[in-house]
């Protein structure tokens, strides 16, 4: 296993689904961090950008079909693959996307 399973959060586990704040909080709490020390990534808008962000976490969106970006200003930054990620982590290039 790539990750210890107590690291890994199931809304089943939890008793909340994705946008709920307590399925976030319960990782933030995991790793004793604060949700601007972080950045969640996901394909879902609602569920990995907008539900994060709520809480003050960075967010990057995974659009990999290339959906219009809602103009809510909300994601951090846009990608279509993975190893664009790693591009923006790698150069620190984490500044808002705007819309």
């Amino acid at each position: 296993m790539f990750f210890p399973k107590e690291s890994i959060f199931i809304s089943e586990q939890i008793g909340v689904e994705k946008p709920h704040p307590l399925i976030y909080q319960s990782a933030l709490d995991y790793f004793s961090v604060e949700p601007h020390e972080t950045l969640f990534v996901g394909d879902n808008w609602r569920n990995d950008v907008a539900g994060p962000a709520e809480l003050g976490m960075k967010a990057i969106w995974l659009n990999e079909t290339e959906r219009p970006v809602p103009a809510d200003g909300l994601a951090y930054g846009v990608i279509k693959e993975l190893p664009e990620l790693l591009r923006l982590l790698a150069t620190n290039h984490l500044e808002r996307k705007e819309s």
